[in-house]
This record gives structure tokens, sequence and C-alpha cells, in this order.
């Protein structure tokens, strides 16, 4: 399709992108039922950078602010992700 597939989808996830397309959702859903998650695709880029991070550490690890993945700070991400009102955000989706 001569794009690159994370710009395809990134347009996928757009309000009414799929719009006539129901097989394409649906062949998108089987492959990952979370393709197109409810949470923002930042939030995913930055769990995903520190669940690598981390992958082969054993028991708790502590990511301090200014730990970087990939150009993004997952230190602070993680700081700010386990405050309570933070997670209870998540929580009333």
């Amino acid at each position: 399709m001569d794009r690159p597939i994370g710009q395809w989808l990134s347009n996928l996830r757009r309000p009414g992108a799929l719009d006539g397309h129901s097989a394409w959702e649906e062949a998108l859903r089987e492959i990952d039922p979370d393709w197109n998650p409810a949470w923002p695709a930042d939030w995913q880029r930055h769990y995903a950078a520190l669940r690598e991070l981390v992958r082969d550490e054993a028991g708790q690890v502590d990511v301090l602010p200014g730990v970087t993945v990939h150009g993004m700070d997952v230190g602070r991400w993680l700081q700010k992700n386990r405050q309570h009102t933070v997670r209870q955000g998540f929580m009333d989706r």
C-alpha cells in the first residue's frame, strides 16, 4: 500500500475512518482486539517502551524520571501513572 503500517493504522484510528470498511475492522480485531484502544496511543508507546526496558530484570525495578527509551521519558511517565488520580481516570473508561 506504499505506506508504513504504523501510519496506516494511525489513520484508521481516526473517527469514521472505517465507515464502509467493516471487513477491515473485523480483520484488525481478529489480529489484535486492542488495535484501536480507548486509551491514548502515546500512553501505549510509553508502556511498551517501559515493558521492553525492564523485560529481563528480576523483581521490582525502580525507573526514575529522566530514564528515556527512544526519546521518551518513561521514568516520568511511570511516576505520573502511579498517581491515584491518573489510574482512576483509566478505571472510569
